[in-house]
C-alpha cells in the first residue's frame, strides 16, 4: 500500500495526486461537520440533540443515494486527461 502512494505521489501524473487530495479534503470537511454537527445545533439552532443527530443521519443517507448515479456518471466519462 505504501509503495502505491509513493507511486501515485511521484508520477509524472499529475490527476492521481489530485484525487487523493480532494478524497483526503472530503474526508476531513466531513469529520470536522460530523463531529461539531450536534452541538452546533444544539446551541445556535436551537434544536434538541437528537434531532441533531437524526438530522445528521439523513445527511450520510442522501450522500448513499447520491453516489450511486455519481459512480454510473463516472464510470461513463471517464478521468479527465490533461
Amino acid at each position: 500500500m505504501l509503495k502505491t502512494l509513493k507511486e501515485a505521489f511521484t508520477s509524472e501524473e499529475a490527476s492521481s495526486r489530485g484525487i487523493l487530495l480532494a478524497i483526503f479534503s472530503w474526508f476531513f470537511g466531513y469529520n470536522a461537520v460530523e463531529t461539531f454537527f450536534t452541538s452546533y445545533g444544539k446551541w445556535y439552532l436551537g434544536i434538541k440533540e437528537n434531532e441533531a443527530a437524526f438530522i445528521l443521519g439523513y445527511l450520510a443517507l442522501v450522500f448513499i443515494i447520491t453516489a450511486i448515479p455519481a459512480g454510473f456518471i463516472a464510470s461513463k466519462i471517464g478521468r479527465k486527461r490533461p
